[in-house]
């Protein structure tokens, strides 16, 4: 009985060590992760505006949420909507900058998650496509977030899914316009 609770006392300091070095590490950790990435959508930035400002639709393509609900009545400024991420997680978002056809840019806006950030789309007009490019700023506020998004997340393929996911929506739910009617 006795080696069995010096086996449990080691196991639980051992435990306790483990967390306390990821916790110093986690805090050591730059809390900031920026990420630029580019795509070129087959649509002129018009379509891709349409698309980014159907927030009831925003699941069908973001990777990241199964819903979205509009929080402000029609016209209102700035926009704000409430994003329920694939775990369930709920974040509002705030529309920051919305002017066509150049910038989008949106943040979220609420101060009780555990994370925070913002993300600016800037898009450039070649002919009928686009180049969009994201420069997406996520901030982690807890020290063990850090370093298990550092060791398992990788936030550059995310934004590149997101991106991917835009792309994908905006060429198959608008109409490919041609020289006569761009």
């Amino acid at each position: 009985m006795r080696g069995l609770l010096r086996w449990a006392l080691i196991a639980g300091i051992s435990l306790a060590l483990i967390v306390a070095i990821a916790f110093a590490v986690g805090a050591a950790l730059p809390a900031k992760i920026q990420v630029t990435r580019s795509v070129v959508i087959n649509r002129p930035p018009e379509n891709v505006f349409w698309v980014l400002n159907d927030y009831q639709n925003i699941p069908l393509w973001h990777p990241q949420f199964r819903g979205a609900a509009v929080l402000t009545n029609p016209g209102d400024k700035p926009v704000r909507w409430r994003a329920t991420y694939t775990d369930g997680l709920k974040a509002d978002i705030e529309v920051s900058e919305d002017n066509p056809p150049a910038r989008y840019s949106e943040r979220i806006a609420d101060p009780n998650l555990p994370f925070s950030g913002y993300w600016t789309l800037e898009m450039e007009r070649h002919d009928l496509t686009t180049k969009v490019t994201a420069h997406c700023t996520s901030e982690l506020h807890r020290p063990l977030d850090r370093l298990l998004v550092r060791l398992f997340v990788k936030p550059n393929v995310d934004v590149e899914h997101i991106l991917a996911g835009l792309k994908r929506r905006v060429e198959t739910a608008t109409i490919t316009p041609t020289a006569a009617t761009s």
